[in-house]
């Protein structure tokens, strides 16, 4: 397990993510996600002087963000309007938050009626799909998964489903994203997903030099 000096500062925190009647209606899980989870089909998404005008559409079910204009923009829309289809599979509903939008970085995370969690996060100007690897090297995911493990059985886990749910594999880390401060995971819960906040200066020794983060 990671020590106490490693864990401090680090944010955990859970929430229930509730089907309403026609409305698949679910709710954040972590307070550094802002928005409102039911937004309309078609609403501005964020305001941030140095980031894109992203718009907020609704495919099926499914809320997706779409970047005006700008280099990026073409290759961002397209990449999530394919992920619309497989997030709204099965008649789910999907509710959007922008995480962060700035010049370098724009990420995505939805949250679904079936309680499931999704994220993009893409660099700009060149719109490219980021995975964590192409921010982090090194033995990151032995320190994210002792540090995700410690903070789910805080919280109330069972040590063998935290070890599970957070074991070091890609996988396990891939429903990531960021915010203006931190790199955030969820881990999937029966009672809804638990977000684990890492914030950058933790990570320090595992940037990529040169790499999103720097």
């Amino acid at each position: 397990m990671a020590g106490g000096s490693a864990l401090r500062g680090l944010a955990v925190a859970a929430a229930v993510g509730a089907a309403a009647a026609g409305c698949g209606t679910v709710s954040h899980d972590n307070p550094a996600f802002t928005g409102a989870p039911n937004a309309p089909a078609t609403t501005p998404t964020t305001a941030a002087a140095t980031g894109p005008t992203i718009t907020q559409v609704t495919v099926g079910s499914v809320a997706i963000p779409q970047l005006a204009g700008g280099q990026g923009a073409p290759a961002v829309n397209a990449a999530v309007r394919a992920l619309a289809s497989g997030l709204g599979a099965g008649g789910r509903s999907c509710n959007l938050t922008t995480t962060r939008s700035d010049a370098a970085l724009v990420s995505f995370r939805w949250l679904c009626s079936d309680r499931s969690v999704a994220t993009a996060t893409f660099s700009l100007p060149s719109g490219k799909r980021l995975a964590l690897s192409d921010l982090l090297r090194g033995g990151y995911l032995q320190y994210m998964a002792s540090t995700a493990q410690a903070q789910l059985t805080a919280g109330g886990t069972d040590a063998a489903s935290a070890s599970r749910l957070a074991a070091p594999t890609a996988a396990a880390f891939s429903r990531w994203g960021l915010s203006r401060s931190a790199l955030q995971v969820s881990f999937p819960l029966p009672s809804g997903p638990v977000t684990v906040a890492y914030p950058v200066a933790t990570l320090a020794p595992y940037l990529v030099p040169g790499g999103p983060l720097r």
